[in-house]
């Protein structure tokens, strides 16, 4: 993760790289772009009220700051998925550790909703669940 101000981004050739959640952690326009006909997105961003207990420090008020904008963000035209699964376990954005449970979450969620998927992707996932 690089985040202009607080992480120092990385450097790639001419380019420099910062994390692209900063402005929009879910692009789903990408993949409408590139010929994707339906887009089902699995969100990992927790969603729970931002109280004292978060905010220890400058760097936690800044992180949330930005992070506001990704969960509130209003998602219209290609940027809209056709379904978004909510899939957090409530850990916070920079914990990056064991990520097969956060799959296996996904996965989870996915199967909590998959008349819904189905009904959206025809017969395209068939065997998924």
């Amino acid at each position: 993760m690089a985040v202009p101000g607080l992480i120092t981004p990385s450097i790639y050739g001419d380019a420099m790289l910062v994390d692209g959640g900063v402005v929009d952690n879910m692009i789903v326009r990408a993949a409408v772009e590139r010929g994707y006909k339906k887009v089902i997105a699995v969100n990992l961003n927790k969603y729970e009220p931002i109280t004292r207990k978060h905010l220890v420090n400058g760097v936690d008020v800044i992180y949330e700051a930005m992070f506001v904008n990704s969960r509130m963000i209003k998602r219209v035209g290609n940027d809209r998925p056709d379904l978004e699964i909510i899939a957090s376990d409530g850990r916070s954005y920079e914990d990056f550790s064991e990520p097969e449970k956060l799959v296996e979450l996904g996965y989870e969620k996915a199967k909590e909703v998959q008349r819904r998927i189905k009904r959206i992707s025809g017969n395209s996932i068939f065997g998924l669940f």
